[in-house]
């Protein structure tokens, strides 16, 4: 029986003075708790990152995975990147693996990447743990909403806001809330004067940091805060320790 996490943020590292250091991950919203329930001891666990080419980044990433897992006595026998050199070898094989990570990074870059290795095909009969953080799990959406993440793709007239993406779930998720709320790019406040305005007709779920949605069984579960974003009103739909039921008939 599949299982999906979806997050703003798996919270493996944390950063000091621009460096990075992996830490134990919080039991926030019984995240850690959770996690730990749906993995198998000694679990192979995949993770795909937002670009094969990052070699550096993704070497460091696996790294920091493999130390905050310790760090967080949850259980696995084999953490693996996927990359350009053994996509050949892994991808036929993906149900081998007890859990699969979507990594987080530049949503345009890995959405390409997924379609490039077909991996919504592939995903569609992948039956055991999911887990996606920021990047990865906006691209679970079936279209996917792509905002600017930098002053140059602004300014594009031809940014693409609206892709293709994994069709995981029938919902758009937005990461980081808290901090996209303070911290401007540029002289932009992506939530007040973006995605609000491109929540018209299209509600967007914005989780903060700590909070994430579990799909099980068919069903949605929101735990922890999360503010639903629709015809420019934002609304706070969830608090911290608790969970919410997703009701998605009311939105039809």
């Amino acid at each position: 029986m599949r299982i999906v996490f979806l997050t703003s943020t798996l919270g493996t590292y944390k950063k000091i003075k621009g460096k990075k250091y992996p830490c134990f991950i919080e039991n926030s919203n019984h995240f850690l708790e959770q996690l730990k329930q749906a993995l198998p001891k000694d679990a192979n666990v995949l993770l795909i990152p937002a670009d094969p080419n990052s070699f550096e980044k993704n070497e460091e990433t696996l790294k920091i995975m493999k130390k905050s897992f310790n760090k967080s006595k949850l259980s696995y026998k084999k953490l693996t990147m996927l990359n350009q050199m053994n996509q050949k070898e892994l991808l036929p094989s993906l149900s081998f693996f007890d859990a699969i990570i979507l990594c987080g990074g530049h949503l345009p870059t890995q959405n390409k990447w997924f379609q490039d290795i077909h991996l919504k095909e592939r995903l569609k009969v992948y039956p055991n743990v999911l887990i996606a953080e920021s990047a990865g799990s906006m691209n679970c959406a079936g279209k996917v909403y792509s905002c600017p993440e930098s002053e140059e793709e602004i300014r594009d007239s031809t940014f693409n806001k609206w892709l293709d993406g994994l069709d995981i779930i029938s919902i758009n998720l937005f990461p980081h809330y808290h901090k996209f709320l303070t911290t401007p790019i540029g002289k932009t406040n992506l939530i007040f004067d973006i995605v609000r305005k491109d929540s018209i007709n299209h509600p967007i779920y914005a989780l903060s940091d700590g909070s994430y949605i579990k799909m099980e069984r068919g069903q949605i579960t929101i735990y922890g805060e999360c503010f639903k974003i629709w015809n420019e009103k934002i609304i706070n739909i969830c608090q911290n320790k608790e969970s919410l039921i997703l009701n998605l008939k009311e939105e039809i």
